[in-house]
């Protein structure tokens, strides 16, 4: 919210809703793409506990 005060030449408490309101949507968005690649993301996660481990055990 500093960034908005401090970015713009008058803030206004309008103007700041605008900006928190742009933020949840990129937010959302963000949000949005990290479930579509919850899967994806899982199995990579799982692939490098597993080789970490097998590391673990060699030693």
């Amino acid at each position: 919210m500093m960034a908005y005060a401090t970015s713009v030449a008058k803030p206004s408490a309008g103007g700041l809703k605008l900006d928190l309101d742009r933020f949840r949507h990129e937010a959302e968005d963000l949000v949005r793409l990290m479930k579509k690649d919850a899967d994806r993301f899982i199995a990579q996660a799982k692939e490098a506990i597993a080789a970490s481990e097998s590391e673990d055990d060699e030693t």
